[in-house]
């Protein structure tokens, strides 16, 4: 796998796409998620490839064919694992089910949480949206044995930041 042909895909596939918020290019996004966990200490290239594609198969055209072709099996059963397809009433138990999900996308749900929380910052909806994710870090926290060390301490360090933004 070549971690540029993967960005070229996620390029690619997000191309004409833009933020919600803002009228940054779509690709901005999954760039930073993958700065975070890289920014954690998080060099393992299929999470890093599976970052870099995590909303492909949820919000644009790309086919998991053509993210198994450029990625592998690995990186698209991890993208798969990420992509909710379902009503907003539905995302509750979307999130809870990080808790049996692998290592590997609950990292990468936990940067990009963290990154779209940082996006609505200064706004109100931040913090709403940030604790609609409680399970997540709960999640989290149960698992901590399954994240090297290191990493498990700057995420919580990135988490602390973002509730001091909050609050304040």
């Amino acid at each position: 796998m070549n971690l540029q042909h993967v960005l070229n895909l996620a390029y690619h596939a997000h191309s004409n796409q833009f933020r919600k918020y803002g009228m940054l290019p779509y690709i901005f996004h999954p760039i930073e998620v993958t700065k975070t966990l890289w920014q954690w200490g998080i060099r393992d290239e299929y999470i890093l490839a599976a970052a870099l594609l995590h909303d492909t198969l949820e919000d644009t055209n790309i086919s998991a064919e053509a993210i198994q072709h450029v990625a592998g099996s690995h990186v698209l059963s991890i993208v798969n694992e990420l992509t909710f397809k379902g009503t907003s009433e539905e995302k509750g138990a979307y999130l809870a089910g990080f808790a049996t999900a692998s290592i590997d996308a609950l990292l990468i749900k936990v940067a990009d949480r963290i990154c779209n929380t940082r996006d609505f910052l200064p706004d109100n909806y931040a913090g709403i949206y940030f604790n609609k994710a409680g399970c997540l870090w709960i999640t989290l926290g149960h698992r901590r044995s399954e994240i090297k060390p290191d990493a498990y301490k700057a995420i919580w360090a990135g988490i602390e930041t973002i509730n001091i933004s909050l609050t304040t």
